[in-house]
């Protein structure tokens, strides 16, 4: 009976290491390999600010769900920098293409890399056009927008926005 008991604990023992998982795991990307993130915001210019048309009606503007957001610059990520704004003018052509990215830096300490992510990211953007309605009849015209995007890690590691 003995033998039966040890033989049994011999053989659960044997099952329970068979599948535990091996203490060495591989690596995941941590640290300053994560990426950063980033956030944008569109700078909206107060409603009194904004000159009304009577008669005129503005479609609402689309922006092409295939944009991509600026990436973090990699090489920086080990850096670990604070949050860093790039705020930026978008000119947008009578056909929806980005037909210039103006930087508008009040801070001059943010490295060029974060600002051409931007410059190359917002250049390849596409909107619907900018729509005017008068008198029955419709018109494609170029519109501009102020935006801002934050780049933003901690300790080299992504954070949620």
């Amino acid at each position: 009976m003995r033998s039966v008991v040890s033989a049994l604990l011999l053989l659960i023992m044997v099952c329970g290491c068979a599948s535990r998982k091996p203490l060495v795991t591989t690596a995941k990307a941590q640290g300053w390999q994560a990426e950063g993130q980033v956030w944008q915001q569109v700078e909206q210019a107060p409603q009194d600010a904004r000159y009304p048309i009577a008669g005129v009606h503005f479609e609402p503007l689309i922006a092409d769900a295939e944009n991509t957001s600026p990436k973090y610059p990699e090489h920086l990520l080990a850096a670990r920098l604070p949050p860093l704004s790039v705020t930026v003018r978008v000119i947008v052509d009578t056909e929806g293409a980005v037909s210039h990215v103006l930087p508008e830096m009040e801070d001059k300490a943010v490295p060029q890399a974060f600002v051409d992510a931007v410059v190359e990211a917002v250049g390849r953007w596409r909107f619907s056009p900018l729509i005017r309605w008068q008198d029955g009849k419709a018109e494609a015209l170029p519109w501009s927008e102020k935006m801002t995007f934050e780049f933003r890690q901690i300790n080299g590691r992504a954070v949620a926005l």
